[in-house]
């Protein structure tokens, strides 16, 4: 009993959740507020509205309106944001910070995400199609289902990253940092991996037909066979393998 006491007197209460309108949202944020975490916004319109370092940490915006291209969100703190779903085609997200977001089935086409921090996110089914993901965290994030098809990755840092039948189609992964993270079952067709570390990256049942991993050391990664010469690929062509 006693001890139940000390931990009530002690302990932080949890933050409260605010249900932001659009008026509301306008009001404060023209009065100089960008802190917003822990809020809900419902049916705020951020069309040509500038986002730049807000702090929308554990924020609810599923409900937000105009949430795609022309909106800047670079430098804002995301981290466990709520974005599933929602349709930011060609949003500015450079530098943002959205460790451990919710960004399932996300659209996210041609969007720029450079030096993201996507730690421990969820962005399985999400559509990065064209995306510019340079030197990106994905380090542990779930990107299984995902479309990165023709998506710029390169310096990307994909540690223990899950990739499970992701369509990776014509990606640029050069210089990326693979180690650990799993490609079972995934498109990697014509994808570029030159020079990428691929130490205990798994490639079981992936499709790599005419990826190019010059400088790549595949003899590091797990594949469907001992040699690596049994991966799937057309006729003739030969993987290139140096130690690094």
């Amino acid at each position: 009993m006693f001890f139940r006491f000390l931990r009530r007197l002690f302990s932080k209460p949890a933050p409260s959740t605010a249900i932001l309108d659009n008026e509301t949202f306008h009001r404060r944020f023209r009065a100089g507020e960008r802190n917003f975490a822990n809020t809900i916004l419902k049916d705020v319109a951020l069309e040509g509205v500038c986002l730049r370092g807000i702090n929308f940490r554990q924020a609810d915006l599923r409900l937000v309106r105009d949430l795609h291209q022309g909106v800047c969100l670079a430098d804002a703190d995301l981290s466990g944001v709520n974005l599933s779903g929602m349709n930011l085609r060609g949003v500015d997200l450079s530098h943002a910070v959205l460790q451990k977001a919710d960004l399932s089935g996300i659209q996210l086409t041609g969007a720029n995400l450079e030096g993201v921090n996507l730690a421990q996110a969820n962005l399985e089914n999400a559509v990065l199609e064209y995306a510019n993901l340079t030197e990106v965290c994905c380090v542990q994030a779930q990107l299984d289902g995902a479309n990165l098809h023709h998506a710029y990755l390169r310096g990307a840092n994909l540690f223990r990253c899950s990739l499970r039948g992701a369509n990776l189609s014509f990606t640029s992964l050069e210089k990326a940092n693979l180690s650990k993270a799993d490609f079972s079952l995934a498109n990697l067709s014509w994808a570029h991996l030159a020079s990428a570390n691929v130490t205990d990256t798994c490639f079981y049942g992936a499709n790599l037909s005419w990826s190019d991993f010059d400088g790549t050391n595949l003899l590091q990664a797990k594949t469907d066979q001992t040699a690596p010469t049994h991966i799937r690929l057309p006729a003739g062509v030969t993987l290139k393998h140096k130690n690094t």
